[in-house]
């Protein structure tokens, strides 16, 4: 379980192949500045309220860590406000020493889509049955046993369909959020992708939908490159 897509960077780069920063460790490092860049883009849409898409910076990781370069891959006049304060931000970020490593970034940048929320009623709650499944996959998962998350996570939306079983939108948003982490992590784009296709983003809160656009950010980028 990944408080904002950790663990999941899909990206273009070019190191020695003995280089010690891996995808992991590059995301951890970019998603510890997500509320920053996720600033900038609001503060830039004040200025071009239609302003969304995905987004892709180029920076250069030194052998020291520190970054160096950032710049905006297509930068337009629109974009200016936004690729301004996001490569500033980037330049802040430190990575582990190691090989010189240029890397092309996407991030995936949306107005928050906000619908009212169904309140949870005692009637309408999620069956402890399919709580307590969520909670031992979300163990495998912080474990590393990612193929046995996979299966343990279908298994939830497997047994509310099979058994008709209480749920709200919220709870398979997320399971299903939950399923694409676990895709990626195995390699299976095609099918995170097709995943993250059937997310109810409007049942998400503010942080769920941020790790959202997060996630096919990178799922797109890596599947373009």
């Amino acid at each position: 379980m990944r408080s904002i897509c950790l663990g999941v960077l899909l990206i273009s780069a070019t190191a020695a192949a003995d280089a010690p920063r891996t995808r992991d460790s590059i995301a951890r490092v970019v998603a510890g500045r997500s509320d920053t860049l996720r600033a900038c883009y609001e503060q830039a849409r004040k200025g071009a309220p239609t302003l969304e898409g995905t987004f892709v910076y180029t920076l250069t990781i030194g052998a020291t860590g520190r970054v160096t370069k950032p710049v905006a891959k297509a930068p337009t006049k629109t974009t200016t406000a936004l690729d301004a304060c996001v490569t500033k931000e980037l330049a802040k970020l430190v990575f582990e020493p190691g090989a010189e490593t240029v890397i092309n970034y996407p991030f995936v940048f949306k107005p928050e889509e906000t619908k009212p929320a169904k309140p949870t009623s005692a009637e309408d709650p999620v069956d402890p049955t399919l709580v307590k499944m969520f909670n031992d996959a979300t163990k495998l998962a912080q474990a590393g046993k990612h193929k046995e998350a996979l299966a343990a996570f279908r298994a939830v939306l497997e047994t509310q369909r099979a058994k008709k079983l209480a749920v709200i939108p919220r709870f398979t948003s997320t399971v299903r959020l939950q399923l694409s982490y676990e895709l990626i992590d195995l390699g299976k784009l095609a099918e995170a992708e097709k995943e993250l296709g059937l997310v109810d983003l409007a049942t998400l809160g503010k942080p769920k939908q941020y790790d959202y656009y997060f996630t096919l950010g990178n799922v797109l980028g890596a599947r373009a490159s």
